[in-house]
């Protein structure tokens, strides 16, 4: 048997509590994240001191290789 209504319309409408509640768990969900952010943040600083120490050691590999990439 088809339906009356297309299926958006017999859909029902938020009700205020649950409405409520979302508003508290995306409040939940932005505070969850600002650690990992911060700590992602704190991460790409240490990694980039890395590469740049792995990127000036293998510029004095390639010196001591006449200029042949050591790569």
């Amino acid at each position: 048997m088809a339906p009356s209504a297309p299926r958006g319309a017999q859909r029902r409408a938020p009700q205020p509590d649950a409405v409520d509640g979302l508003a508290d768990r995306r409040q939940e969900l932005s505070e969850a994240l600002e650690k990992p952010a911060a700590d992602v943040v704190a991460g790409a600083g240490q990694l980039w001191k890395t590469v740049r120490a792995v990127g000036g050691r293998l510029d004095e590999m390639t010196e001591q290789f006449s200029g042949t990439d050591p790569l």
